[in-house]
């Protein structure tokens, strides 16, 4: 997790997927939804270059919100 919160503090325009990579981790391995979804939100914000990261975020969050589609 570290590494991944490293990777866009200390490059805020990184172009690789260290938020969505984030939040999967928080998600799927820790199971602490509330960090999930803000590291979901942040690649939603940040990382446009992958439009299926972010559909999955979008679907991810709605999921874990308890809001339906």
């Amino acid at each position: 997790m570290r590494w991944y919160e490293r990777a866009w503090q200390w490059d805020q325009n990184i172009l690789k997927p260290a938020r969505f990579q984030a939040a999967t981790v928080w998600d799927y391995r820790l199971q602490n939804k509330a960090k999930a979804v803000e590291c979901y939100k942040l690649a939603i914000q940040h990382e446009q270059f992958n439009s299926s990261n972010v559909s999955f975020a979008h679907r991810r969050i709605r999921e874990l919100m308890g809001k339906s589609p």
